[in-house]
């Protein structure tokens, strides 16, 4: 988890293996929690959704696409 910033800014690919689901699942549950209480704050939640940065080994398994 400390390299999810790098990660997210596509500066790495991936580090030390897949997280264990339980952790995933977890992050879910926190993620709509936060999102409840900013609702029930009066907020607007905005989520991110597609950086536009396609990851290298995409080729790999695309090797048609027109990246």
């Amino acid at each position: 988890p400390s390299y999810f910033a790098w990660q997210w800014m596509t500066n790495l690919e991936s580090f030390a293996g897949p997280l264990p689901k339980s952790w995933i699942d977890s992050h879910i549950k926190l993620g709509r929690q936060i999102i409840n209480r900013e609702i029930e704050l009066g907020m607007q939640p905005m989520q991110q959704g597609y950086s536009g940065c396609v990851p290298v080994k995409f080729k790999e398994k695309y090797p048609n696409a027109h990246i």
